[in-house]
C-alpha cells in the first residue's frame, strides 16, 4: 500500500503542472513519510490515518478534464 500511495502523491503534484494551482501541489507531500511511526506504531493505525488523508485529498476541487480523470482513475 505504501509504495501506491507515494506514487498517487507524486501523481497528484504531476497533475497540477502546468496550471495555476501548480505552486500549491509542488512538493505538497515531500515531507509526509507513509511509513513514519508517527502515523501510528502498527501499520493498521498508520494505515487509518492514511486512508483519512486520503479522503481528504479526493474532495479537494483539482479541477476538470482528462488530466484530472486519470489522476483519479489510478487510485
Amino acid at each position: 500500500m505504501n509504495e501506491t500511495l507515494e506514487k498517487v502523491f507524486h501523481h497528484t503534484e504531476e497533475s497540477a503542472k502546468g496550471s495555476q494551482s501548480e505552486s500549491s501541489f509542488a512538493g505538497l507531500f515531500d515531507d509526509y513519510d507513509v511509513n513514519s511511526n508517527k502515523l501510528g506504531a502498527i501499520v493498521a493505525k498508520r494505515n487509518e490515518k492514511l486512508v483519512k488523508l486520503l479522503n481528504n485529498v479526493a474532495e479537494m476541487n483539482l479541477g476538470e478534464g482528462p488530466r484530472y480523470r486519470r489522476l483519479w482513475r489510478r487510485l
